[in-house]
């Protein structure tokens, strides 16, 4: 890992947090790696994001090309599976109408999920 891109991974995670896409565009042009970096958990910006929300951040995120149903390497759990977990229906909702896959085999143990099937 670079410690560098960490830093600069962190401070992507707040402007997530706060959901100004117009930051998150600057952000994403001034740092591309951004597009594949994976967390010290093995989780994208993606994951992130849909594990906090907000909905705009998400969004922004599949807009500009990060994948619904890209696993992270080390789990490979869905990005729309730590959107359940966060209890974020918007986002599961978003998520589902960009074509993500709902993973029926793992997700199961999730109360949310149930209501979402």
């Amino acid at each position: 890992m670079n410690i560098e891109q960490d830093k600069i991974a962190i401070k992507f995670n707040e402007i997530l947090d706060a959901g100004d896409v117009a930051r998150i565009d600057n952000y994403l042009r001034q740092h591309p790696f951004l597009f594949e970096h994976q967390s010290f958990s093995g989780t994208s910006m993606l994951h992130y994001a849909c594990s906090w929300g907000p909905l705009e951040s998400v969004k922004r995120l599949v807009e500009r090309g990060f994948a619904v149903n890209r696993p992270g390497p080390r789990e490979g759990i869905l990005p729309i599976r730590r959107a359940l977990t966060g209890n974020h229906p918007d986002i599961v909702q978003y998520l589902i109408e960009q074509g993500a896959i709902l993973d029926t085999e793992n997700s199961a143990e999730i109360p949310f999920f149930n209501a979402v099937i």
